[in-house]
C-alpha cells in the first residue's frame, strides 16, 4: 500500500531526469507524501526551471546545477507546513 502511494507521488514530479516519490508513515498512518522537483514558487523543471535537467548532462555530472529537491525533502517540508502556519 505505502509503496504504491510512493509510486503515485512520483507520477506528480516535474523533473525531466527522474521520477521519485516518498511517503512518511507513522504508526501505519500516512503523515505526508513528496516527489522530486523544483521548489515552490520556482519555474518547474519541465518548463525550463532547472538548467541541468534541460541540458544534456550525463548521470552524475553537473549536479551543482540542479535545482530539484529530493522527494524525501519535499515530504518532510510538507509534513511541517501546516504546523508552521500562524
Amino acid at each position: 500500500y505505502f509503496l504504491r502511494l510512493a509510486e503515485l507521488a512520483a507520477a506528480r514530479t516535474n523533473c525531466m531526469k527522474r521520477q521519485v516519490g516518498a511517503v512518511i508513515v507513522f504508526e501505519q498512518r500516512v503523515v505526508s507524501t513528496g516527489y522530486n522537483g523544483t521548489p515552490r514558487r520556482t519555474v518547474n523543471c519541465n518548463e525550463g526551471g532547472c538548467a541541468r535537467c534541460n541540458g544534456f548532462a550525463v548521470a552524475g555530472a553537473s549536479l551543482y546545477e540542479c535545482l530539484c529537491l529530493h522527494a524525501e525533502e519535499n515530504a518532510i517540508i510538507e509534513a511541517g507546513r501546516d504546523r508552521c502556519r500562524g
